[in-house]
């Protein structure tokens, strides 16, 4: 598909050098056509009206070139044939402005006439011509071949292109090209194998942010492993569950997590255990383990897929399973995958990716492995450090980056003077999900880097929807559109489907294909399903125009004389208070009404409780939000119990004050 331009949706068609086009429009107003008639008129000229926005905004900008720069008189450059003639020539002609893969060039025209603004005029080449704030834009569709269109994917970047850099920074301080990583994970194959690990066994790895994560994980997907990435805040006793019931048959553990492995009792499924970076007592040295194997390709190499585990919130081992597909190709899927850069604007083969978040966590991996399979080096950092995320931004001209809401938060909390002292105009894409964002935040975040912050929202049980920046700042609050593949569903509580704008459960059902199970469980994978749709457990609504927004999580809502109270909401109110660096809404008993509001608050650091605070507080939110959703009291916190994926231990905190009424919420 070639992309001619921005158009309005009541376009049914185009008239281009004579001939008439339908393109297909889709949702961002991008008119495509198929690649084969765009080489039949090539050299296209197309610029369509944009209105008062500019060009290179409203226009995707990373199709667009820098393009040649044409002063001209005062005088409309349509009216003038020398002028139009010298701009076709250089649109249509070959030159520097061309980068490999890029279809869409751009020239600009500096007008004199500084009244000249957002005004379209047709000259007699058929060519749109955009005035904005006395500047012109000319774009234009050479006959190139699609940027998507190119063999990617890991493995085949790994060996088409193996000196290309894939790690560029890490904690170990070690980079790697595209060739020696994939060697690392050969090599880890070679060795899984001679060690008797077989296709479908079950591989759980507990291991920092680091590159020895990244080479399991990638020698468990051409291996043919089901991997478990364990998160390393678990306790021993905690892995050890999990690692009982997956069954897994070999586990990894780094040597910084010793005390976890004196916790371990004993796995008794477990054949192979082996230690990175460093010793552990009855585990095997990953250098011994690798020791002499090839860092070749191993033959027979078939996809392996992971199991994903929750990050914990319920307090009980809940593993997402899908059925084995028939044999695929890694490489195959690998390059199948571009897909999801693609959705998300991760360019081929231009920028970096940072890697801030806990590695182990199903919304990072997705990611970092979405930038690899595009060909983007990823610069990966430690423990989170808000500091020095900015500085690595700069450093390594970050463009695209996952991140959770509390990073965020704490980005946002940084004085002025360090937040102005790092340049983060490389950013390009910044992606979050895993937990709500409160409004405040992401606006915040807009402001500081810019109309860059995308949303997404699903589980570990399936993606649902996107929402790209600007669709967000026109519908804030929204979590985007369902994805290609998915249909998002609101239902009431006899499974009947409400219509636009009430509140009801969101269901999510794929297109293709089958569903899911959660491992060893028939009765919690019954319990969330309604045929192929499943529910992650929310409530919300969809807009006229299709767009999802979510109020809360169902267990999570309060119900205070008979009404629905959803705490997100409170705590997006109070977490734009200055005092408030972390915060938790929850409905606790009460006699007369059944619940009421109460706030858990984490302070920031240098502000000390009060009762005089927590007046303020309910205050504050009582200006904001109608009064009946605002807290009867707030009790202050050192700390609040959250996953490193950002999501609230609210189950933990609810106990505490319903373990005192002796019933349960």
């Amino acid at each position: 598909m070639g992309v001619l331009g921005q158009v309005g949706r009541h376009r049914e068609h185009l008239e281009i050098l004579g001939q008439v086009l339908r393109p297909v429009v889709d949702e961002d107003g991008a008119a495509r056509v198929d690649r084969e008639v765009a080489r039949q008129i090539a050299p296209l000229v197309v610029a369509p009206f944009l209105g008062e926005v500019a060009a290179d905004v409203a226009v995707e900008a990373e199709l667009l070139g820098s393009g040649p720069g044409v002063p001209v008189t005062a005088r409309a450059p349509q009216d003038d044939p020398a002028v139009t003639a010298q701009v076709r020539q250089q649109l249509t002609g070959p030159g520097s402005q061309r980068r490999p893969g890029q279809r869409v060039d751009q020239a600009s025209v500096d007008v004199e006439d500084p009244a000249v603004h957002a005004r379209r005029s047709v000259d007699r080449f058929g060519t749109y011509l955009v005035g904005v704030g006395g500047t012109h834009y000319w774009y234009t569709l050479f006959a190139m071949e699609n940027p998507w269109d190119q063999r990617l994917g890991f493995w085949f970047i790994a060996d088409e292109h193996p000196d290309l850099p894939a790690v560029a920074a890490c904690p170990s301080a070690v980079t790697l090209t595209f060739g020696e990583l994939a060697g690392r994970a050969h090599q880890l194959v070679h060795a899984l194998r001679a060690q008797g690990l077989g296709i479908g066994d079950i591989l759980a790895y507990a291991l920092p942010n680091d590159v020895d994560i990244l080479v399991w994980q990638l020698a468990a997907q051409e291996g043919g492993y089901q991997s478990i990435a364990l998160n390393p805040a678990l306790s021993g006793a905690e892995i050890q569950r999990i690692v009982d019931h997956s069954e897994a048959a070999a586990i990894v553990v780094h040597a910084d997590f010793s005390d976890r492995v004196d916790q371990m009792a004993g796995t008794g499924s477990i054949a192979h255990r082996i230690a990175v970076g460093g010793d552990l007592p009855g585990f095997t040295r990953d250098e011994t383990l690798v020791e002499g194997q090839s860092v070749t390709q191993p033959p027979d190499r078939v996809l392996g897929l992971p199991i994903t585990y929750s990050s914990g919130t319920t307090g009980q081992p809940k593993a997402v399973v899908r059925a084995r597909p028939p044999k695929v190709d890694p490489t195959v899927a690998a390059d199948a995958m571009k897909s999801f850069g693609h959705a998300f604007r991760f360019q081929p083969f231009t920028g970096v990716h940072l890697v801030s978040a806990g590695m182990h966590h199903g919304g990072c991996q997705g990611f970092y492995l979405g930038a690899l399979n595009v060909g983007q080096a990823l610069a990966i950092l430690g423990k989170f450090d808000p500091e020095q995320t900015l500085a690595a931004i700069e450093r390594y001209r970050v463009t695209t980056a996952y991140m959770v809401p509390t990073q965020f938060v704490r980005l946002l909390r940084l004085p002025q003077e360090v937040k102005d002292r790092y340049d983060v105009s490389s950013l390009e894409v910044v992606v979050h999900s895993a937990a709500p964002c409160p409004l405040e935040v992401k606006k915040q975040m807009m402001e500081w880097w810019g109309p860059v912050i995308w949303e997404t929202y699903g589980g570990m049980e399936g993606a649902a929807t996107i929402a790209k920046p600007y669709r967000w700042l026109e519908k804030p609050g929204t979590v985007g559109r369902s994805v290609a593949g998915m249909a998002v569903k609101i239902l009431d509580e006899d499974g009947n489907e409400l219509p636009r704008g009430e509140v009801g459960h969101v269901y999510l059902e794929p297109e293709r294909g089958g569903s899911f199970t959660y491992k060893g469980d028939p009765e919690l994978t019954a319990s969330v399903s309604r045929g192929k749709a499943f529910t992650l457990g929310d409530v919300g609504y969809m807009d006229q125009d299709g767009y999802l927004f979510i109020n809360d999580r169902a267990k999570d809502m309060i119900i205070s004389g008979g009404v629905n109270i959803y705490p997100a909401e409170v705590e997006g109110v109070l977490a734009a208070h200055p005092a408030v660096g972390d915060v938790a809404v929850i409905g606790i008993p009460d006699s007369e009404w059944g619940e009421q509001v109460k706030a858990v608050v984490e302070l920031v650091d240098g502000t000390q409780p009060s009762d005089e605070l927590a007046a303020e507080l309910v205050a504050y939110c009582q200006e904001r939000i109608a009064r009946y959703k605002c807290p009867r009291s707030v009790d202050f916190r050192e700390h609040l119990p959250r996953t490193d994926g950002g999501k609230l231990y609210k189950r933990l905190l609810r106990d505490e004050y319903w373990a005192a009424a002796e019933r349960s919420v």
